[in-house]
């Protein structure tokens, strides 16, 4: 069952599952306290939080894709746990590419991802959060603010209350601007900032986390002195076949799996093609390009994509699906 879509929630809380969930309910209810107040609103809740705005019975996959595509920043708990989720760098690449759309042709948009150091991390940061400012208190004090925030929330409880109200100010600016939604059948097309596209799956509410390890993206020329990212060019051929509406047929796309794993025994190795376990065509679409783009196998991916048309028959789409996938081939030389 998916729940009606209500007003979007001014911020997103975007942590590492299965790990200090207390103290990321604590912080997050802090945090939304002072946004309430910063925004006067006397009812109603401000921020998004998997653990109490999904009810029993509610389609988790639908509501977190529907909130990360909805709702007006995001305040992402960075620690080494967050570092290695697919989940964590799918909610991070929704509000990534919603930025980008809202200035495509400028500067960077709107500032709608706020990361905060949630934990003490010792790795090295991938390079879509290493880009992006972390958050930094506003109010004069000590050293103690840099501090992670889990630590502040235990130990220094003055500190940590002034930090929330900061943060509490800096999502309320973020709000205001009013950073465009999108559809969130697009949220589930876009692939992860960071970690394996094949741990990208919803988080159940209970259970271990599964690890991931982080993706690396690639640059390639596209003439004139521009530059496009590899993952880009994936991303665009996810969407001209999420255009495709028989891909969208679980069935339909169930039989092309079917001819890419045939094409992948010819061409690669005996074995099953791991995807993602997803309803939604979306995650499904990203999952395979993401299998290509590793496998790097010109044959076995241009093959694939005319097995594709041969099903599909006559469809004006595909003549922009066979041109992006060239454009990748020609990405790996």
């Amino acid at each position: 069952m998916s729940p009606a879509n209500p007003a979007p929630f001014v911020f997103f809380t975007s942590y590492a599952r299965n790990r200090n969930e207390k103290q990321v309910a604590r912080f997050h209810e802090d945090v939304s306290n002072w946004v309430r107040s910063e925004m006067g609103r006397g009812v109603g809740e401000p921020g998004f939080l998997d653990q109490r705005n999904i009810p029993p019975g509610h389609d988790w996959e639908y509501t977190l894709l529907h909130n990360t595509a909805t709702a007006g920043c995001m305040v992402a708990l960075v620690s080494e746990s967050y570092l290695t989720s697919g989940w964590c760098g799918r909610e991070w690449g929704v509000f990534n590419d919603r930025i980008h759309r809202s200035a495509p042709h400028g500067p960077p948009g709107i500032p709608a991802i706020i990361p905060v150091r949630w934990e003490q991390i010792h790795s090295t940061l991938p390079s879509v959060i290493s880009r992006s400012q972390f958050f930094s208190p506003a109010t004069p004090g000590s050293d103690l603010s840099r501090r992670p925030i889990i630590e502040l929330q235990a130990l220094y409880p003055e500190v940590y209350a002034a930090l929330c109200l900061d943060l509490a100010k800096q999502i309320a600016v973020a709000a205001r601007l009013a950073l465009p939604p999108i559809d969130w059948r697009e949220a589930a097309a876009v692939p992860p900032a960071f970690g394996d596209p094949a741990t990208a799956t919803p988080p159940a509410p209970t259970g271990p986390s599964r690890p991931a390890t982080p993706a690396t993206t690639a640059r390639t020329s596209t003439g004139g002195g521009s530059t496009v990212s590899n993952e880009d060019l994936n991303q665009e051929l996810v969407r001209l076949l999420a255009g495709l509406t028989q891909l969208s047929e679980s069935d339909f796309f169930e039989t092309w799996k079917q001819a890419v794993q045939r094409r992948k025994e010819r061409h690669i190795s005996p074995g099953l093609i791991g995807l993602p376990d997803s309803r939604y065509p979306g995650a499904r679409l990203w999952g395979l390009v993401d299998y290509f783009d590793r496998t790097r196998n010109e044959h076995f991916f241009r093959g694939s994509i005319n097995d594709l048309g041969d099903l599909i028959g006559h469809e004006p789409a595909m003549a922009a699906i066979l041109a992006q996938t060239e454009k990748i081939i020609n990405s790996w030389e």
